[in-house]
């Protein structure tokens, strides 16, 4: 066979071989933004995830049931709708006298019910708690997520809602993970009144989360976290790449807390910290590593966080 012949081969195999990734991580990335009915595939854990499941995954997406919230039996919680770009559900635990309100807002893939245990703990220490399902999730509107990017549109308006509720009170902001994101995107661009922000494990960037996501399942970081990041920024119309936190955190003087576990595999410490140095206000970083692997309720565990959170807004 001819040079030249052996050449075209070799080309045709390489371009092939990026189209069918460039179009695997586009449906990829619309898996991850576009939720499936609720009674879809459950995801998958991913370490228990082998060789074909893997290759099954790159082709077509992680399995991405819309998230549902869980039965919760607990007095008093009130449950409201509230309006804005989507209609937002939210419930909230409210003592006869406040020292204050707290919005809390979860990561993704998760809703509200997974902050019940943190609620409680606000509510029996004499504050409001108001814990949010983010568009797409739970009782909200929507079947879709752009992992921080308009959820920050819906911090704002829980902030407007609590505002008007409880007008005597100071707000305060408890993020975890993405609903971190989005509280330090609608500080950054709507210079909210907040006494108190709390970040939990927050990332650096929508791309550094995505090269944490590749680095988990052994994957290289290079090409695929920016095409996949390319990717769910234009099938949800916006610049991915501009969905920086690092950036948003050098305009917030809000007295800030910053918690992280240290074993929580999808945002490493150094992108933690790199929030946390930026910051301009008073703050503190607290890290934790009495878990081996992370579970959204071991973010949500009063018996973890009370004292460090307590010291702080008090």
């Amino acid at each position: 066979m001819s040079i030249r012949k052996w050449l075209k081969i070799v080309a045709i195999v390489f371009v092939s071989y990026w189209v069918i990734t460039v179009v695997a991580l586009y449906f990829h990335a619309y898996r991850l933004t576009h939720y499936q009915k609720s009674d879809a595939e459950p995801r998958p854990n991913i370490h228990d995830i082998n060789a074909l499941g893997l290759f099954e995954i790159l082709i077509s997406g992680v399995p991405n049931p819309r998230p549902e919230n869980s039965n919760v039996n607990l007095n008093g919680l009130k449950t409201y709708k509230v309006k804005g770009e989507m209609k937002l559900e939210i419930w909230s635990l409210e003592p006869l006298v406040s020292k204050g309100t707290v919005l809390i807002f979860p990561g993704y893939p998760f809703t509200k019910s997974t902050l019940v245990d943190l609620g409680e703990m606000y509510y029996k220490n004499g504050y409001n708690a108001v814990m949010v399902d983010f568009r797409g999730t739970g009782g909200s509107d929507g079947n879709s997520t752009s992992l921080g990017y308009y959820e920050a549109n819906d911090v704002k308006t829980i902030f407007d809602w609590a505002h008007q509720h409880f007008p005597e009170d100071e707000i305060i902001m408890h993020g975890i993970s993405m609903g971190a994101g989005a509280c330090l995107k609608s500080l950054y661009e709507n210079n909210l009144d907040v006494k108190t922000l709390i970040l939990t494990s927050p990332s650096a960037s929508l791309a550094r989360s995505t090269e944490s996501y590749y680095k988990l399942i052994n994957l290289p970081r290079y090409p695929f976290a920016d095409i996949m990041t390319f990717w769910m920024g234009y099938q949800n119309g916006f610049d991915a790449f501009e969905l920086n936190y690092v950036k948003y955190a050098k305009e917030i003087s809000t007295p800030t807390l910053v918690l992280h576990v240290l074993h929580e595999p999808k945002v490493e410490l150094k992108d933690v910290i790199s929030i946390y140095d930026n910051l301009n206000g008073p703050k503190k970083l607290v890290t934790y590593d009495q878990f081996e692997v992370y579970e959204p309720h071991f973010l949500t565990n009063a018996t973890i966080w009370e004292s460090d959170i307590l010291r702080f807004i008090e």
